[in-house]
């Protein structure tokens, strides 16, 4: 575990970083009325466990008072028929320890529960003795876990157990793609859809298997085909009479990234006419400051326009498509690169967009992603990358507290890492890893996790996009290092221009 122990966002006390009045901006705009419904859902999921909790409080302490001076986790849902279940575990207990070992308040409550179960992971027995309280009185829950042995030397790459882990997450997805090739989520309509199945793709892709071959070989066909179909339809049409919802940008940019990789295991005649298409769509889509907007027809229906986040994907696309050989304006490129320069205050941390009281609140997730971005447009010798990729070592212990979704914000800080040095990986996955573990679901999903941001809101975005969003996003953040993206994780291509 990194001495740089991440930030609790749920127990922060400092405001938001970089908020602005879409509370919903990661994929598509997700209505407060409707993702509020979730709220009460809104607890990190507990891994091996087969639970849900969240860290006690002052509040806790005051109704339990055995709880004063412990450290705990509050139980607030247990799956069906998983070990927490099985042995007897209650919503409204409090896990304090386990076997003779309290969890220890220096350390965040959910890590240092995770970090024991690791432990129990890797023994022949995985048995644990949960302590917990229950009513204010102390008990023991027996939970028998499955033992998975140790992680291999250069985990997460040429580790049995991690692949494993990843297999079953695989075949998670693939068992849920629709007919049509598609990943559905709970909202966001065809252009968040878009989005979840190009990220689904490039797992698969992430995993080893190509359009050509590999067990996911017909998922991957799949998504191509349901994207190339589906990508550019606007999300809510009825509206575009009236205000501006238009989505489309994000599509555009995670299409021509996931598109630009297929091609490099695949490249065809229409695919590179495909990927013509998409970049001609994400100049044409650029606005005057250099960034890019949820979508095009000037400012939204909440005032603003372009923003760094779905500037990242827009510039990171047009970059995907010229190492496929499309022919892509370096003005436009050029205006790209300049706008994020512009997001800063110089210290290399990207700020939300350049706007007055946006510009400057440097985000670890956003400087990940731009820090994709420029390499993907081979921009790494830019004085500016230099500075990013500064704030980004120093500051990755934030990523967690991303504005909006903390899924994307791990997403593009292991893109970032793939373009950086081996030290970059080592500290994310020593940072990181029992979130990891955390976030994993007993049917191989991935889960997400509330932030500062998504309680104070009742509002959790990546709760709201459903498992696919967030178990393809966690893939490819886990199988990036494996080196299979050809592009975009800065590998040679062998489609060749044309």
């Amino acid at each position: 575990m990194s001495k740089q122990e991440p930030r609790c966002a749920i127990a922060a006390s400092r405001p938001v970083r970089g908020f602005c009045l879409c509370a919903a901006v990661a994929v598509c705009v997700l209505l407060l009325s409707h993702a509020a419904a979730y709220a009460a859902d809104d607890a990190f999921n507990l891994g091996p466990l087969g639970a849900e909790g969240l860290p006690t409080t002052p509040g806790d302490v005051k109704e339990v008072p055995a709880l004063k001076g412990l450290a705990g986790l509050r139980v607030t849902a247990v799956h069906v028929d998983g070990p927490g279940e099985k042995a007897g575990m209650k919503r409204g207990d409090i896990i304090i320890g386990v076997g003779r070992s309290m969890l220890p308040k220096k350390k965040y409550p959910v890590y240092a529960l995770m970090e024991i179960m690791e432990l129990v992971l890797t023994t022949d027995s995985a048995r644990a003795d949960l302590i917990v309280l229950r009513d204010g009185k102390q008990m023991i829950l027996k939970t028998q876990l499955e033992s998975l042995g140790k992680h291999g030397r250069n985990c997460p790459i040429e580790c049995e157990r991690c692949d494993k882990l990843a297999a079953a997450s695989l075949e998670y997805l693939a068992k849920t793609q629709q007919k049509d090739g598609s990943f559905t989520t709970r909202f966001g309509g065809t252009n968040g859809s878009v989005v979840v199945t190009c990220i689904c793709g490039l797992a698969f892709l992430a995993s080893g298997s190509t359009p050509l071959s590999g067990p996911y070989a017909d998922s991957i066909v799949r998504c191509k085909e349901y994207i190339v179909a589906n990508c550019g339809k606007e999300l809510f049409p009825d509206l575009m009479k009236g205000a501006n919802w238009s989505q489309v940008n994000w599509p555009l940019g995670y299409t021509a990234c996931f598109l630009a990789e297929y091609n490099a295991h695949d490249p065809t005649p229409e695919l590179l006419a495909k990927l013509e298409e998409l970049a001609t769509s994400i100049e044409r889509n650029q606005e005057a400051s250099g960034g890019w907007a949820h979508g095009p027809g000037g400012p939204n229906a909440l005032g603003y326009t372009d923003f760094a986040k779905v500037s990242q994907w827009c510039l990171a696309g047009l970059g995907a498509c010229k190492k496929s050989g499309v022919t892509v304006s370096e003005t436009v490129i050029a205006k790209g690169i300049e706008y994020f320069l512009q997001c800063s205050s110089g210290d290399g941390g990207v700020g939300y967009s350049p706007q007055p009281g946006q510009k400057g609140m440097g985000d670890p997730g956003r400087t990940g992603g731009a820090v994709f971005a420029f390499a993907m447009c081979d921009q790494k010798n830019h004085a500016f990358f230099k500075k990013m990729a500064g704030y980004f070592k120093t500051n990755m212990g934030d990523i967690p507290d991303g504005h909006v979704s903390p899924v994307m914000h791990f997403m593009s800080s292991a893109l970032a890492c793939s373009h950086l040095d081996q030290s970059c990986w080592t500290k994310l996955f020593e940072t990181f890893r029992f979130e990891f573990v955390a976030a994993r679901r007993l049917d191989g999903s991935f889960s997400a996790r509330p932030t500062q941001e998504s309680t104070a809101l009742h509002s959790n975005n990546d709760r709201s996009m459903g498992y696919a969003w967030t178990t393809g996003s966690y893939l490819v953040t886990l199988l990036l290092q494996k080196g299979h993206l050809r592009l975009l994780a800065g590998k040679p291509s062998t489609g060749g221009k044309r």
